[in-house]
């Protein structure tokens, strides 16, 4: 689910964002799982957002939580869990 959420997040971008207002969303760090061969119960992300204009970043973080909040569950998730939390460093 982690990877499939960073491929949304790369969609904010690419498909709801003008070409003419340029925007970036990194996905910098990216912890989860404590062996390669199990299933971690959560993972945690660092994820940066840039642009020039307020119109863009309010395009970019209502992408983020909307992403977040409605993950893709495959069918045999018997429960979807989206814990999400944002710290904004411009508020």
């Amino acid at each position: 689910m982690a990877g499939e959420f960073i491929v949304q997040l790369q969609t904010i971008v690419s498909r709801q964002q003008s070409p003419l207002d340029p925007a970036v969303v990194t996905v910098g760090d990216i912890h989860g799982g404590t062996r390669r061969n199990i299933i971690p119960n959560e993972v945690k992300m660092e994820i940066t957002a840039r642009a020039f204009s307020e119109r863009a970043q309010q395009i970019i973080l209502d992408g983020v939580r909307r992403t977040a909040q409605c993950p893709r569950v495959s069918r045999t998730t018997s429960r979807p869990s989206s814990p999400f939390w944002m710290r904004n460093q411009h508020q």
